[in-house]
């Protein structure tokens, strides 16, 4: 599931509803998804800046992370 960011109302978050609740259907649960309309602000820009003692403007991007096959442990 964590394999592509799934905020709420993203493509891939109906994927993961979806997937879950075939999940709980397949375990013997009545299941019912409902939708709900919410307010989630996402930002236009992510910045962070360290302006004193010294300037220092933080590069928000991680490296991708090695996905484990579940093998090589």
């Amino acid at each position: 599931m964590p394999a592509r960011p799934h905020h709420v109302g993203s493509p891939y978050d109906k994927k993961v509803v979806d997937f879950m609740a075939e999940k709980f259907r397949s375990w013997g649960f009545d299941v019912k998804v409902e939708r709900f309309d919410v307010l989630f602000p996402t930002p236009k820009i992510r910045q962070l800046e360290l302006i004193a003692p010294t300037k220092y403007t933080a590069v928000l991007e991680e490296l991708p992370v090695h996905r484990s096959t579940g093998t090589d442990c």
